[in-house]
């Protein structure tokens, strides 16, 4: 097998790993406001992943990054924390950017 072949498998294996469909879309001010119910939903499953260990928040892309500066982020909710920075609430809650308002005390 070629070097090349090699690397186009491993690649076209790599791709196929890789999911994709797995990152979320950010809210951005284009989106509608959420229920308080759906937005605590948000938050379980994304803390359900953090503690699986399978993060989607960490996988943004440029384009989204792009629509936040373009649209204005809409976060869903607001949260009170604690300024510990071993405790990082975007990351326990697995949030998108733009997702959660963090207020550090």
């Amino acid at each position: 097998m070629s070097f090349f072949t090699q690397i186009a498998d491993a690649l076209t294996s790599a791709t196929a790993t890789c999911s994709f469909n797995e990152v979320r879309k950010v809210r951005t001010t284009a989106d509608p406001s959420m229920a308080p119910e759906d937005a605590l939903q948000l938050l379980k499953e994304g803390n359900q992943r953090f503690v699986d260990g399978q993060p989607l928040g960490s996988k943004t892309q440029n384009l989204q990054r792009h629509q936040l500066v373009d649209q204005g982020q809409a976060p869903h909710t607001a949260i009170i924390g604690c300024a510990d920075s071993r405790a990082p609430l975007e990351t326990i809650f697995d949030a998108m950017p733009g997702d959660i308002f963090v207020l550090r005390n």
